[in-house]
């Protein structure tokens, strides 16, 4: 049942997390020259489907601030469905079809919020207290693992399990491992599950989790990570085209050293991933079957894909495959 609202003048908003969902169909101010190759292969790496990049292209050939217009009509109507104002328990709070500003209480937990929906793509809730003591003592803290038995340190400790063809929304899949002295770090693709992603293109992310060996033991130092391709059913022919679609880059220092990760996925032509900085020279192979890097930077150093000759790739438009990480001061 929804939520029951206590009062509806609650006054302006006293601060706290405020989440706002929006979306814009107009189109951006005409830059000075379009690039539609790259326009289309974001669309690509947002994993939309070929016919509407083909037919964006098309569009934006004759008509460039019409294509992005037609482009956003297209994305609300494929988008998944705006989850209303929802209580960290779960129970929805009030549908988006209410306007207005209240103090709303849980039906179920006794938790208050400030909502305030002025339409169905603009709306915030701020939280004011918690659950009520009989509530929390009948439903004692659970914290959702999207990660379950592969988590970070179980797999530096064991060993990556066989790739997947998909995974459950709320969920992480590791797919690449590293290991190096006190250091470690595994990357996940991970799928986020409907109502926490507004566009088809940010469902899928990477995460990359952060270890130091303390004690005889992996220790979690935090992790870092971004929106990502479906990497286990990836867009072939953009794969293809840039040869490597990367993760970013994050890390970690403590009072002895800085490292930095930085991984991604891997087309046909990638034969090993090298890397060079305090440690020395390292040469990474990656497996057709299993086409993705992860490698840790101490300090300061640089990172070169290579093909099948021991010779830099070069991407799509003639650069070579290769640059600089590490020493960030994480």
């Amino acid at each position: 049942m929804p939520g029951i609202i206590e009062d509806t003048n609650p006054g302006e908003p006293t601060g706290g997390f405020q989440s706002f969902v929006t979306y814009s169909t107009d189109p951006p101010p005409p830059p000075t020259q379009v690039d539609l190759e790259l326009q289309a292969d974001r669309l690509r790496f947002m994993g939309l489907d070929e016919s509407l990049v083909a037919e964006f292209l098309r569009r934006a050939a004759a008509d460039h601030a019409d294509a992005h217009r037609w482009l956003g009509e297209r994305l609300v109507e494929i988008a998944p469905p705006d989850a209303p104002p929802t209580c960290d328990c779960r129970e929805v709070l009030i549908g988006l079809d209410w306007r207005g500003a209240a103090i709303m209480r849980c039906s179920q937990c006794g938790a208050r919020w400030r909502i305030e929906i002025n339409d169905a793509e603009t709306w915030s809730q701020t939280a004011i207290d918690g659950p009520n003591d009989e509530w929390l003592a009948a439903h004692p803290v659970e914290y959702d693992d999207p990660y379950g038995d592969l988590g970070p340190e179980d797999v530096i400790e064991g060993r990556l399990p066989p790739l997947v063809g998909q995974i459950e929304p709320g969920t992480c899949y590791p797919v690449a491992s590293w290991t190096g002295g006190r250091y470690a770090a595994v990357l996940y693709v991970c799928r986020q599950e409907a109502g926490e992603f507004d566009l088809p293109g940010d469902e899928y992310e990477n995460e990359i989790e952060h270890l130091i060996r303390e004690d005889d033991a992996w220790v979690n130092t935090g992790s870092g990570g971004g929106g990502w391709v479906n990497a286990l059913d990836p867009p072939r022919a953009l794969l293809d085209k840039y040869v490597v679609l990367g993760t970013g880059t994050s890390g970690f220092s403590d009072d002895e050293d800085a490292i930095s990760f930085t991984g991604g996925l891997c087309s046909a032509a990638v034969a090993s991933v090298e890397t060079s900085d305090l440690d020395g020279v390292r040469q990474i192979d990656v497996e057709p079957a299993r086409p993705f890097f992860l490698t840790g930077v101490r300090g300061r150093g640089r990172v070169r894909i290579l093909g099948r000759d021991g010779n830099v790739l070069h991407s799509w438009t003639g650069d070579p495959l290769e640059w600089d990480v590490g020493d960030n001061s994480w």
